[in-house]
C-alpha cells in the first residue's frame, strides 16, 4: 500500500508485507510495479514531483535487489530524527482527568460526524467506506471530546487485534492517532482523549499499550511521558527513496 500523513504531502511511503510462504521475486516485483505506477499517478493528479519511501520489505531476501532495480537508494538516517516506540502497561486502573465545563467525551460512532472529524485530523484522510467499516469494527474505537455545541477539540484512536494475540500471545494494543485542535490546546484535551484510548485498551484485556511518534515531536514526548510511557529499543529496516518527477 501507499501511504502519506497529509493529502498533499510530496512524500509517500510504499509498505507491504508477503507471507514467507508465497513470496517469491515475481510476486514482490509486481508489488514494486504496482507502487511505482500508483506514485506516478498521484503525481500526474497533483501537479508535483513525489518521493517515495519504501519500507517493510525487510523480511525478504529479494527486497534489496529489486529496490535497487527499481531506482530506489538507501536513506541515509537523520542523527538528529528517528522514530519512537513506546510502551505503558495497562496494569492499573486509567484515571481520566475531569474536564472543562461543556466538554464531553464521546466514542465516535455515527457516519455523520465523519466530516466534522476528519477535518479536525492534520493526517491524511481515510477512505469513506474504510472509515465505515474501523467505525462499526469491536477491534477499533475513536474517542473524541466534544464541548456543548458538538465542536470536537480533540480525538484519540486506538485498536487491538485478536488474531494478532492468537498467534504471539502477546497481547498488545495500539495508540494510533491523537491530536488537538490548535486552538484547544493546553487545556488538558490530549491527555483525557490519549487516556480514554488506554482506558479502552485496557477494556479489551490488552496487556500493554504501544505508540511510534517522532522524538523531534516535543509536545507529544513530554505527553506520552505524563502518561507513563516509557521507551522501546527497537531497530528498524533500512530505508529507500526514489524521487518521481511530474512531467506533463
Amino acid at each position: 500500500m501507499l501511504w502519506r500523513r497529509r493529502p498533499n504531502s510530496p512524500y509517500i511511503v510504499l509498505d507491504g508485507f508477503a507471507h514467507p510462504k508465497f513470496v517469491t521475486k515475481e510476486l514482490l516485483m509486481m508489488m514494486f510495479e504496482w507502487g511505482n505506477k500508483r506514485a506516478k499517478d498521484i503525481g500526474l493528479e497533483q501537479h508535483m514531483n513525489v518521493t517515495v519511501f519504501a519500507n517493510g520489505f525487510y523480511q525478504d531476501i529479494f527486497a534489496e535487489q529489486l529496490l535497487t532495480t527499481f531506482g530506489y537508494t538507501p536513506v541515509v538516517p537523520n542523527p538528529d530524527e528517528h522514530n519512537v516506540y513506546l510502551s505503558k502497561t495497562l496494569d492499573n486502573e486509567i484515571l481520566i482527568p475531569p474536564l472543562p465545563d461543556g466538554y464531553t467525551i464521546l466514542r465516535l460512532q455515527e457516519t455523520s460526524s465523519l466530516e466534522q472529524y476528519q477535518s479536525l485530523s492534520s493526517f491524511a484522510q481515510v477512505n469513506s467506506e474504510h472509515q465505515k467499516e474501523l467505525l462499526e469494527s469491536d477491534e477499533y474505537s475513536h474517542f473524541v471530546i466534544a464541548d456543548q455545541d458538538g465542536q470536537f477539540a480533540a480525538y484519540c484512536e486506538c485498536s487491538i487485534c485478536r488474531a494478532e494475540w492468537d498467534i504471539t500471545n502477546n497481547r498488545i494494543g495500539w495508540i494510533d492517532y491523537v491530536e488537538t485542535n490548535p486552538a484547544c490546546q493546553k487545556r488538558g484535551f490530549g491527555e483525557a482523549a490519549l487516556l480514554s484510548g488506554l482506558a479502552q485498551l485496557r477494556d479489551w484485556n490488552a496487556d500493554t499499550a504501544m505508540l511510534i511518534t517522532i522524538n523531534t515531536n516535543i509536545p507529544a514526548m513530554k505527553l506520552y511521558d505524563k502518561v507513563g510511557f516509557e521507551p522501546v529499543p527497537m531497530t528498524e529496516p533500512r530505508r529507500y527513496e526514489k524521487e518521481i518527477v511530474y512531467s506533463s
